[in-house]
């Protein structure tokens, strides 16, 4: 198997982060909401990069959790 220079490892143990290849980004969570926020993340910036003026790049990690814009708009 190839190993990309920069490597993301998700893993759901912290012990495990950096574990067996050199890890540019660790992140501790379930794979499946990982990708999910990333693609969220990768989504937001094309948008805030295509724009062109500033823009406020959310991306709600809790839903039940007040988010920014809702208390910015009070």
């Amino acid at each position: 198997m190839t190993v990309p220079e920069t490597l993301v490892h998700v893993t759901l143990e912290p012990d495990g982060l950096g574990t067996g290849y050199h890890t540019a980004v660790g992140i501790v969570a379930d794979a499946r909401e990982a990708v999910s926020a990333l693609e969220a993340i990768r989504e937001a910036l094309e948008t805030a990069l295509a724009a062109d003026e500033p823009v406020l790049v959310e991306i709600p990690t809790d839903p039940s959790e007040p988010q920014t814009s809702d208390w910015m708009s009070e």
